[in-house]
């Protein structure tokens, strides 16, 4: 018993050694990590210093502070509630014009079908509406 946990541990010795002895380029292609050191600091630790007191004074740098960022989080949930309602609207109004749309097709329609049996034909003119009329000047 003894002498297969030596070997077992014999084994993972060599797994580990075979993984160590590797080439570092072959072990993975992860960059280092870099990053743009922010205008006016020409150091990390100066950029640290900078963003520690930005933080330490949110206002004095044009950063929101916590009681301006739950005035804006409720504004933005009133918002998109009143997102939501003008969607709903719209939907509502486009659907109905839809239905109107088709109910003067079929209006058309009927008037034409009378108009062939009375022996007549009906001219049909397309008023202009507010927006085409802007549209056009």
């Amino acid at each position: 018993m003894e002498r297969s946990n030596d070997a077992d541990t014999e084994t993972r010795n060599a797994e580990t050694d075979q993984d160590t002895n590797t080439d570092p380029s072959e072990q993975s292609s992860v960059s280092p990590l870099s990053l743009d050191l922010p205008e006016g600091s020409e150091s990390v630790s100066e950029a640290i210093f900078s963003h520690r007191k930005m933080l330490t004074n949110p206002a004095d740098h044009g950063l929101a502070v916590a009681d301006e960022v739950v005035t804006l989080e409720a504004r933005l949930e009133e918002m998109a509630d009143v997102v939501e309602e003008r969607t709903a609207r719209h939907d509502t109004l486009e659907s109905s014009l839809k239905s109107q749309e088709r109910q003067i097709t079929e209006l058309k329609q009927a008037i034409d079908s009378l108009a062939e049996v009375l022996g007549t034909s009906v001219d049909w003119q397309a008023l202009e509406t507010e927006s085409e009329t802007r549209d056009e000047s």
